[in-house]
């Protein structure tokens, strides 16, 4: 079952105020104040704050970005992650995905996944597609602090805090609007897929759209984020 929300768009001034801020802390409340229309089954665990999303089949966290997409502009997505298994996907399984309307077309698609021999991997379409890896893996059993950023048009991947890939990116547009959404643990679009859930917990998810967190190496928070 899935879960929908209506994103606003922000982060600039001050200290970075996110544009959605996830504790899921036994629920889905973003601190934001983004609504949602659509509550599915509870899913939680422990986490490595508080509590966790359990990520499983047919569970999953949707978000509707309507016409307020990324575009073109800097950002930062960080999560913590605990990966149960990747072995059984075919191929991967999705940590985040941001895509449109696919009667409207692919442009704007960006995810992030890991491979089913734990292997990292981005993949956005910008008239075809373009699957890469970033050099790093997601152990099991293990919380591990991800985060994407685009920094001054530089799309920029950090895995516990270090640096692990970078691409200049300045000029590709995430999630065209409109009727874009961005799904968490899932691509529900694909169905033709399985859709291939990420099989672990997702916790302290944060987006920032407008501005990056950091810059360079950076030591992983060790609470839960305040506004």
């Amino acid at each position: 079952m899935s879960r929908r929300h209506n994103i606003q768009t922000g982060g600039e001034g001050g200290y970075l105020t996110p544009t959605m801020l996830l504790h899921l802390d036994g629920n889905y409340t973003d601190e934001m104040g983004n609504t949602t229309s659509i509550t599915p089954s509870d899913n939680f665990v422990s986490g490595k704050f508080g509590m966790a999303y359990y990520s499983t089949t047919n569970n999953f966290l949707q978000f509707y970005i309507g016409d307020n997409p990324i575009g073109t502009q800097d950002f930062t997505i960080d999560f913590w992650a605990y990966c149960l298994d990747y072995t059984t996907a075919a191929t991967f399984r999705w940590l985040f995905t941001f895509y449109p309307n696919y009667s409207t077309g692919q442009s704007g698609c960006f995810n992030y996944r890991v491979k089913n021999d734990g292997s990292l991997q981005y993949s956005y379409y910008d008239g075809s597609w373009h699957d890469t890896l970033v050099g790093a893996t997601l152990p099991l059993n293990t919380w591990t602090h991800l985060c994407v950023e685009r920094i001054n048009g530089v799309l920029t991947f950090f895995v516990d805090g270090i640096v692990v890939y970078t691409l200049s990116l300045p000029s590709f547009y995430i999630a065209e609007a409109p009727n874009s959404y961005l799904d968490i643990g899932n691509c529900y679009a694909n169905a033709a897929q399985g859709r291939r859930n990420f099989n672990g917990y997702i916790d302290e998810f944060r987006m920032i759209v407008g501005q990056a967190q950091w810059t360079d190496n950076f030591t992983p928070p060790t609470t839960p984020y305040n506004i």
